[in-house]
């Protein structure tokens, strides 16, 4: 795969229009897919994440930045590396209840009907006045838009059932099933419901729950809900440098003691000691992945190579570091490791003096000061 001969680079901002103009302006909102990796240095990899966000909120993409390095809210490891915890991870952040809304609002508009301004959606009354119906007349028409719906197989049943569900709940709420927008929303997120949401699931015909077999097609499903609540589609970062690093590493204590010990055992000064503790006390140690998450993620990423076009307006832009591809640098873990993903984002051809903007891997050159 490498030679000694110097690979040729691109620069943060070249690979970043590159990708907007082939991918992120049209091919990603009609429908296709892409997954590629981005090799740079820190600074580097920083213009590529500002950047890509940036182009997010310009495109009206729902945007993550996946970050293995930075702990959750409990304190612990995001463990992307399962495929629920990266589900549940894409879609932390979605107020479901305020796109369900905005769908809400779209099947009224589909139906031909008006919303007066400062009218609740649920006001059928005011709706159908507004309208000259009558309010059961609506009533019959979202529930034959909800029946046309369950002819749509873009989606997993029960994705579909709880996302439709969701929608119709603003405009005929069911006062028999208190809380059902919660216990929706929590089995969307990949959460566990509130007390009793179990029985308010299986009123609509759901009883599974995310898990490893299925984790793909919550996946898939949410990537085609966005295109129906009016999103241009899903972009993903995913920082993979945290898994670039074995699992045991010392903690900042450890490290600042053993560093401490060292430099009084060689006679150092009062002023050098100093140096080192404070030095400690900026390192926060990194998180670091044992082997089995490590050779899971490769998997994970290797099958969204593969299964890339079961997915609709997803694009995941992975970001790792130059060690992690260099062939005589000493670094924990290399990208040959795994050779079933190695051997799909290799350089089997390359030009010695041009990099290629479109190669699955792109190596980034340092960054102009």
């Amino acid at each position: 795969m490498y030679d000694d001969r110097p690979t040729p680079q691109l620069t943060a901002d070249v690979w970043l229009r590159g990708f907007a103009d082939r991918y992120l302006r049209d091919y990603v909102p009609s429908g296709g897919s892409v997954i590629r990796f981005v090799s740079g240095t820190d600074p580097a990899l920083a213009l590529v994440q500002s950047g890509l966000q940036s182009l997010a909120a310009e495109g009206n993409y729902h945007y993550c930045l996946l970050d293995a390095n930075r702990r959750t809210a409990e304190d612990k490891p995001p463990n992307l590396h399962s495929i629920e915890r990266f589900y549940a991870a894409v879609t932390e952040h979605v107020d479901w209840l305020e796109w369900a809304e905005e769908q809400a609002r779209k099947a009224l508009s589909e139906l031909g009907l008006d919303l007066p301004d400062g009218v609740d959606l649920g006001d059928l009354e005011a709706i159908a006045e507004a309208n000259r119906t009558d309010p059961k007349h609506i009533t019959n028409r979202v529930e034959w838009a909800m029946r046309d719906e369950r002819r749509d197989r873009s989606t997993t049943i029960e994705y579909h059932s709880a996302t439709t569900n969701l929608w119709v709940d603003w405009l005929l709420p069911d006062k028999a099933i208190p809380g059902r927008r919660k216990v929706l929303s929590a089995w969307l997120s990949g959460e566990t419901p509130p007390t009793g949401g179990a029985s308010v699931l299986k009123r609509y015909q759901i009883y599974g729950k995310i898990g490893p077999a299925n984790g793909r097609h919550f996946l898939a499903s949410f990537c085609e809900w966005l295109r129906q609540v009016g999103r241009s589609g899903l972009l993903v970062t995913l920082d993979f440098r945290a898994y670039e690093r074995s699992g045991r590493r010392r903690s900042p204590s450890e490290t600042a003691l053993a560093s401490l010990r060292s430099a009084h055992k060689n006679g150092a000064d009062f002023d050098e000691l100093y140096r080192l503790l404070e030095l400690a006390k900026s390192d926060d140690g990194g998180l670091g992945y044992g082997k089995r998450p490590y050779e899971q993620m490769l998997s994970l990423l290797r099958r969204f190579i593969d299964e890339i076009d079961r997915f609709r307006s997803f694009a995941l832009v992975v970001l790792m570091s130059p060690q992690y591809f260099a062939p005589n640098d000493p670094h924990e873990r290399r990208y040959t490791d795994y050779s079933a993903l190695s051997t799909r984002i290799g350089d089997e051809v390359s030009d010695r003096h041009r990099a290629n903007p479109d190669a699955a891997l792109v190596r980034l050159g340092e960054v102009e000061r």
